[in-house]
C-alpha cells in the first residue's frame, strides 16, 4: 500500500471547496488522466453516494467504483475506489479568515499491469505530482 500526501491553501470558504470536489463532473476536470465518471448516483453527495470511473495510469486504462464512506460537510470527505485499483481518498478541510487548508490523502495498490510497464519509484512519483495537480486546479478554479 502506498501514501501520498499533500495539502494547499485556497482563497475560498471550505463549503464552497468540498461542494466543487464533491462533484464527479468537476473531478474529471481537475484530476489528471480520468478518463470519465458515469452511472452516478442521484443522491446529493454523502456516505453512500457513489459512481463508476474510468481513469489512465501510465497509459494503461482502469475502471472501477468510488464510493463516499464519509461525508462531513464542510470538514471531511473520505471515499473508496473498488475495481482494477483498490484506494482511498481522505480529504479534510479547515477554514480560517475564508482561506480553506485542504489536507488531501490518497492511499492505494499500484496495479501489477502499470508496475509491469513502469518501475514502481516512478509510478509513485507521478501520482505524487497528478495529487499536487489536482489540488492546483481546484484552487485555479475556486480562486477565479
Amino acid at each position: 500500500m502506498h501514501t501520498t500526501k499533500k495539502q494547499i491553501k485556497i482563497s475560498a470558504p471550505a463549503s464552497k471547496v468540498m461542494k466543487f470536489i464533491s462533484d464527479p463532473k468537476n473531478m474529471a476536470i481537475v484530476i489528471p488522466n480520468v478518463i470519465r465518471n458515469y452511472n452516478i448516483s442521484k443522491m446529493k453527495p454523502g456516505a453512500g453516494f457513489s459512481f463508476d470511473w474510468e481513469f489512465s495510469m501510465v497509459g494503461i486504462p482502469f475502471s472501477g467504483k468510488w464510493k463516499i464512506i464519509e461525508y462531513e460537510f464542510p470538514k471531511k470527505y473520505v471515499a473508496e475506489t473498488k475495481g482494477m485499483i483498490s484506494s482511498k481518498w481522505t480529504y479534510i478541510f479547515s477554514e480560517r479568515n475564508d482561506i480553506t487548508t485542504w489536507k488531501a490523502m490518497v492511499e492505494y495498490e499500484a496495479p501489477k499491469q502499470a508496475i509491469t510497464k513502469l518501475a514502481e519509484k516512478v509510478l509513485i512519483k507521478m501520482n505524487e505530482k497528478d495529487l499536487e495537480r489536482f489540488l492546483h486546479n481546484v484552487k485555479v478554479i475556486l480562486e477565479q
